[in-house]
């Protein structure tokens, strides 16, 4: 049973600490502690951030630095306790560490394995083999969200009728629709995404695996 978190984060930038805050506030919410052990990056000693981690008997660790960070604490981890890393959302998270990955968690925008009804636009599969016919390479999340900004782009203007601004961005705000890579929904007066929800993944076998996906089937 989780009950102690400890965060492993960078210093700099303003990246990790919204995350950080973010993790505080949802664990605070389920009844879970987080202890928050910030570090400078580009991390030096790895072994000595980790042992200072597990002097304190965490039951899960999570890294949030950039990704080179990410990959050398996860390198020089001992494996005794799970990790969730932003970089392990990353195929190059994998690619990087080879069975040093395996049964590490992390949260990414979109996977193919994940499906969403009712659909605007093509589905994953299409996508996933039109990309890789072209570029002769596997679409990661970064590539996903590119092709789907489009979708949403020509579903407001079908509603907006044309390029007006206003009206695009009327439509834009009243849109609630599903592409493959996920909710898309925005608030009115912000323009905040409010609608996208993030996956987990897990390392197994070598692969992601999809673990959480809410609203996905």
């Amino acid at each position: 049973m989780l009950r102690r978190l400890i965060c492993l984060r960078t210093s700099s930038g303003t990246f990790a600490a919204h995350v950080a805050r973010g993790l505080e506030e949802a664990a605070e919410s389920c009844g879970l502690t987080v202890v928050q052990v910030p570090f400078t990056s580009p991390v030096e000693d790895a072994r000595e951030i980790i042992k200072m981690a597990l002097s304190q008997n965490p039951d899960l660790l999570v890294g949030i630095g950039s990704f080179e960070d990410d990959i050398k604490i996860v390198r020089h981890s001992t494996g005794t306790k799970p990790m969730v890393t932003v970089a392990a959302g990353s195929t190059a998270f994998g690619q990087s560490l080879g069975s040093k990955a395996e049964g590490n968690i992390g949260p990414s925008q979109w996977e193919p394995g994940a499906h969403y009804s009712p659909l605007k636009g093509p589905d994953s599969e299409w996508f996933w083999a039109h990309f890789k016919k072209r570029f002769g390479a596997s679409p990661d999340y970064t590539a996903a969200q590119g092709f789907a900004t489009g979708v949403v782009i020509q579903e407001a203007i079908m509603r907006a009728g044309g390029l007006e601004d206003e009206r695009l961005r009327q439509a834009v705000a009243d849109l609630n629709i599903h592409t493959f890579y996920g909710a898309f929904r925005i608030d009115p007066k912000s323009g905040s995404q409010i609608g996208h929800r993030t996956l987990l993944v897990q390392w197994k076998k070598g692969e992601k695996v999809v673990i959480w996906a809410p609203e996905a089937q």
